[in-house]
């Protein structure tokens, strides 16, 4: 407020400090207009008019600041702005020495990335427009042959890297028809031999990783171009951005889960490793100040204990808890606690943990419900554990919070508990033997091998 220079001429200072003591949700009623109106103009008769106008320029002032901030932090928009603006302004000597500068920075960055080359594209148009704006119509088709090139391979690397984000995002069970769209325009370009014209471009380095990404999509399993895709990044890493490294690893990583899914267990050693080297190659970041999704945390744990990594997994939860959002923090650090004390099977341990951890994020909550459930089983608590059932089966009566995919697993798991604690009340040699059926015939459900051998033992 004090350093901006556009509303210079009030003092916003005692509005901003009124509002600051009811930061951060700003929902005490206490905090009224008539209040903020109060702390700039003390005294005088309440002005509904005047507090909104007032409100609506101190927005405009925290926009200010934030675009400012973003200027400051992205060098290339700022570069890109400022090149037009001296364009318009007709500033050509200025200009023609900053875009002769930023655009050579550009080509001969050693870091490779989509961004990279939708800056240059931007720039190469910019110039472009102020060539034909002092008709030096000669210099603008020589620019156009570069500038083309570099938009095909700008096209051509964003279109896989869009392609391969929606099959990303389709593995994780969320449904949509924008791949089926996608799917259909794509099929009308020659992806192979555009990127073959393409490829003696240095700029292409990014665009080939990417046609290596796409050729994984083209089955299920395709394990020969996985590993050659997985071989040939991990070889030149060091000249990805930071963005591309979180990119590639994304799919690299889909792709792991999807043998995961088709029930290829020699997956799971291959998805704990592609997980440690998002982890030591800090991939989990687009930028670097983003912290850790706490969905990675999670997988990272669960897969660490499936490879019986028990002291890896402890590190990993002591070195990174830290690195999640504040409000994830404790939520993680408890939920991991009670999944390790899960592992090793101190069931009044883990159930512990669950009881006291926050409810914040959905999927642990699902989580923690299941693991309850097997918690009380073994702990031979019957009353709790009826009461948790019918807690759950009322939880998937709302529509509230989970995915189609959840739901019906979450649901599945819940019915066969359900069958199971009646025959462990009042066994039936019958029932027992169409349950194990039933059991036997589901593909993904939580503990399947624990339900079994449940069934095993009842007599």
């Amino acid at each position: 407020m004090q350093s901006d220079s556009l509303f210079n001429s009030r003092d916003y200072i005692p509005l901003v400090d009124i509002l600051l003591k009811y930061y951060p949700d700003f929902s005490n009623k206490e905090l009224t207009l008539e209040l903020m109106y109060s702390s700039l103009y003390p005294e005088k008769k309440y002005n509904h008019r005047v507090i909104i106008s007032r409100l609506s320029e101190l927005n405009r002032m925290t926009e200010n600041f934030m675009l400012t901030i973003k200027l400051e932090q992205d060098q290339a928009l700022r570069n890109r702005i400022l090149s037009e603006a001296l364009m318009h302004r007709k500033a050509y000597d200025t200009f023609d020495l900053l875009m002769a500068r930023i655009v050579n920075s550009e080509k001969n960055l050693n870091k490779i990335s989509e961004r990279q080359l939708f800056e240059l594209d931007q720039l190469l148009m910019i110039k472009g427009q102020s060539l034909v704006d002092r008709e030096k119509f000669i210099e603008t088709h020589d620019l156009l042959e570069e500038n083309i090139e570099v938009y095909l391979i700008y096209m051509l690397t964003r279109l896989l890297t869009m392609y391969c984000a929606i099959k990303n995002i389709e593995n994780f069970q969320i449904a949509g028809t924008s791949l089926k769209t996608l799917d259909m325009l794509m099929k009308n370009i020659n992806i192979d031999g555009l990127a073959k014209t393409l490829k003696n471009n240095r700029l292409s380095a990014y665009m080939r990783v990417m046609l290596e990404i796409f050729k994984l999509y083209d089955k299920k399993m395709n394990d020969k171009i996985y590993f050659k895709a997985k071989k040939e990044f991990l070889e030149n890493i060091d000249v990805f951005e930071q963005i591309s490294k979180f990119t590639v690893f994304s799919f690299l990583y889909s792709y792991t889960v999807t043998q995961i899914n088709m029930r290829r267990s020699e997956f799971t050693k291959e998805i704990y490793d592609i997980l440690k080297l998002i982890i030591r190659h800090d991939a989990y970041r687009k930028a670097g100040n983003e912290y850790m999704p706490s969905m990675l945390f999670r997988e990272i744990v669960l897969t660490g204990l499936k490879q019986n990594d028990q002291s890896g997994t402890l590190k990993f939860i002591t070195d990174y808890t830290d690195s999640l959002a504040p409000q994830y923090r404790e939520t993680l650090r408890i939920y991991s606690k009670g999944k390790m004390n899960m592992h090793n099977k101190v069931y009044s341990k883990a159930l512990k943990y669950y009881d006291e951890c926050p409810k914040n994020i959905t999927i642990i909550n699902l989580d923690m419900k299941i693991d309850t459930q097997v918690c009380l089983y073994e702990l031979g608590s019957i009353d709790r554990f009826n009461s948790e059932l019918i807690k759950n089966l009322n939880l998937l009566k709302s529509n509230k919070g989970m995915t189609l995919f959840q739901r019906k697993s979450f649901k599945l798991f819940n019915e066969l508990l359900k069958k199971l604690i009646e025959l462990k009340l009042e066994p039936s040699a019958m029932k027992k033997a169409k349950l194990i059926k039933e059991v036997q015939s589901k593909k993904i459900l939580h503990y399947k091998e624990w339900i079994l051998s449940k069934l095993n033992n009842i007599d």
